[in-house]
């Protein structure tokens, strides 16, 4: 709900100052960060039925650390990326976290097969 909001805020206030084609590239990133938003709370509340319950604390606590650790160095290294090789390296980027996210969903569905 945050998110919606803070959506609907940051479109209300940028209308006027945009062009159209500005429009459109912000429109795309918004849209990627708020499909996004729900994976993290959607795996925690999975764990259980995916590990077990006598598991899932521990895998839950490694879910958390390799968050916290995601959320710090993603952003710095993708600023360091981006200093390199310019702002259009920012769709593959996306693309190469995407498939190691989708990767890391089938290796957990195959060791549970």
């Amino acid at each position: 709900l945050l998110q919606l909001l803070q959506l609907l805020l940051y479109r209300c206030g940028r209308k006027s100052r945009q062009p159209k084609q500005m429009k459109k590239k912000y429109s795309s990133w918004q849209i990627i960060g708020v499909s996004l938003g729900p994976i993290f709370p959607n795996m925690t509340y999975l764990t259980p039925k995916l590990f077990g319950a006598e598991v899932s604390q521990s895998v839950i606590g490694i879910q958390m650390a390799s968050s916290y650790l995601s959320i710090m160095l993603t952003p710095a290294f993708f600023g360091v990326l981006a200093q390199n090789m310019g702002i259009c390296c920012s769709v593959p980027f996306l693309s190469v976290m995407f498939v190691m996210m989708a990767g890391m969903i089938i290796y957990v569905k195959c060791i549970k097969s």
